[in-house]
């Protein structure tokens, strides 16, 4: 969504309209990569199947809000999952 008026854009050549979209859309990008990541409390255990379709950063936050666990998004998604199962019990 352009901020300008259509009598600014007007007087923009076609690079300096392109240059702005790409900053607007990077701009965008950003903002959503920086949102945090809200989940919901869990008052029920967590099976394998619900942990798998959760990605990385999920379980990463999740292991530090539900089970006070530091998680390595380095390792694969298999052994963030077994560190939350293990956690768990």
């Amino acid at each position: 969504m352009s901020t300008l008026t259509n009598l600014e854009n007007n007087t923009m050549n076609i690079h300096q309209r392109r240059r702005l979209a790409r900053a607007e859309a990077l701009a965008a990008e950003q903002a959503k990569e920086s949102a945090p990541i809200i989940l919901e409390t869990v008052t029920e255990g967590l099976d394998k199947a619900t942990l798998n379709n959760m990605t990385k950063s999920e379980l990463e936050e999740l292991g530090r809000a539900q089970f006070d666990i530091e998680l390595d998004k380095r390792k694969t998604k298999a052994t963030l999952v077994k560190e939350i199962l293990k956690a768990q019990n």
